[in-house]
């Protein structure tokens, strides 16, 4: 089941563009009777596109995913950053730049893009479970 508050993802579709489209969508997300979300346009080369809220909201779940995967440098920074108070700058160095490394090896752009991809195939497939 795909939860709108969860995921916010929109669509953008452009009915005067694609009517056909716009009617699909309308009625796979009113057929499915439950808040869905849909974050592709059917109408254009099968090509997926996102909206900017639905990227940002992806990039918030994105986001949140790595915080929880880098969990013992972050705490390890926060637990230097304690200690030394203002000499964080200095005296961190090294835990803040494993702390980085850590949350920009899952929030990259070709981990976004990745996770954009899977993110789609999950939501076609529970469209397509929910539709049917």
């Amino acid at each position: 089941m795909i939860e709108l508050a969860k995921l916010s993802l929109l669509v953008v579709v452009d009915a005067r563009r694609a009517p056909s489209a716009a009617r699909a969508v309308r009625r796979a997300v009113a057929g499915a009777g439950r808040s869905m979300s849909v974050i592709s346009d059917p109408g254009r080369d099968s090509r997926l596109t996102w909206s900017k809220h639905a990227e940002y909201e992806a990039r918030k779940e994105l986001s949140a995913i790595a915080t929880k995967k880098c969990d013992a440098h972050l705490a390890a920074f926060s637990r230097c950053a304690q200690e030394q108070n203002l000499m964080v700058v200095f005296n961190c160095r090294e835990e803040n730049r494993k702390m980085n490394a850590c949350l920009s090896q899952y929030t990259n752009e070709a981990a976004f893009e990745e996770y954009k991809l899977r993110r789609s195939i999950e939501l076609a497939k529970q469209g397509k479970k929910g539709g049917a």
